[in-house]
């Protein structure tokens, strides 16, 4: 289990999970929030991250940038200097490493750091999904949240409804403005691994279906508790997440956030159902919303005409 290659399992647990998705692609769906329609999330796409093989090279965020075609950063993926603080992912970079010493116990350990891995986690039921009036945000089938650019109205509700302070917004492109996310690699998959994924030297992640990934884990954990802590963040936490994490540590001491096990979307919904309740009908807002969306479309393609014919 322990040399278990990475492309093997996603073949096997594709198998186990029942007959894998190809050229029948089920078409996307948006899952209802706060668990008002269940599904089978164990059948979704989902990664596991070993942060213990994890040595903070940074090529997963310079796959990640590559794959999704985003602007070169400032500093170079090569200077690992931007390891010594915390970062958020951004419009040039939807997956960061962090680094971080938590083992302030142990004089024998205290300078070695433990590497952890941020990007979207395309939770089970996932709060930008609940937020989102026009469905640009949707959870599909196989798992990923996937971000429809040509519905978003630019609210920016799902920046606010994120509990893992994911989604970024374009500021610098006031035409034609994009939410920016890690999409799983949806494009990819299930033919090929995400960028990250296939990329990683150490082979620190392990892709394959949700239930299958779990397994895995949790005889990890079994066999080697002097080495992982005993839970698996993302198993349960805001309902459950798709990217899964195995830590030397508490999740606590790594920058993890502690959001139980209630999904995300049951307060992003609380607070959008009381603001369409007391301030503005639903209807009148699409409409005003829509005039909004339209308007911005005709000047920038009136904006991109003019720049063509001088």
């Amino acid at each position: 289990m322990d040399k278990l290659d990475r492309r093997q399992f996603m073949k096997k647990a594709a198998i186990a999970g029942g007959v894998a998705i190809g050229s029948s692609m089920l078409p996307d769906i948006a899952f209802a929030a706060g668990g008002h329609e269940k599904a089978d999330f164990g059948k979704n796409f989902a990664v596991l991250y070993d942060s213990t093989k994890c040595i903070g090279c940074r090529l997963c965020e310079m796959a990640c940038n590559k794959t999704n075609n985003l602007t070169a950063p400032e500093i170079d993926f090569r200077d690992l200097r931007v390891l010594g603080r915390v970062r958020r992912t951004d419009r040039t970079t939807h997956t960061v490493i962090n680094q971080y010493f938590p083992y302030d116990r142990d004089a024998r350990m205290k300078d070695k750091p433990v590497f952890v891995k941020k990007q979207c986690m395309h939770c089970n039921e996932p709060a930008c999904v609940s937020a989102c009036i026009v469905n640009a945000l949707i959870k599909t089938p196989e798992g990923p949240v996937k971000y429809d650019a040509s519905r978003c109205i630019g609210c920016r509700y799902c920046l606010i409804a994120c509990p893992f302070q994911i989604p970024v917004y374009e500021y610098d492109k006031p035409l034609l403005p994009l939410v920016m996310k890690c999409s799983l690699c949806a494009h990819r998959i299930p033919d090929k691994l995400p960028a990250c994924v296939d990329v990683c030297p150490q082979e620190a992640m392990i892709f394959g279906r949700r239930e299958d990934i779990l397994v895995l884990a949790h005889e990890l954990i079994r066999r080697k508790s002097e080495i992982y802590a005993p839970e698996i963040y993302g198993e349960f936490t805001a309902g459950g997440t798709s990217w899964l994490y195995l830590l030397p540590v508490s999740y606590k001491k790594v920058g993890l956030p502690d959001y139980g096990d209630d999904p995300a979307p049951k307060l992003s919904e609380t607070i959008q159902h009381n603001v369409f309740k007391y301030f503005v009908p639903p209807v009148a807002l699409y409409i005003i919303l829509g005039l909004i969306m339209y308007r911005s479309n005709y000047m920038a393609q009136k904006t991109e005409e003019k720049r063509k014919e001088d």
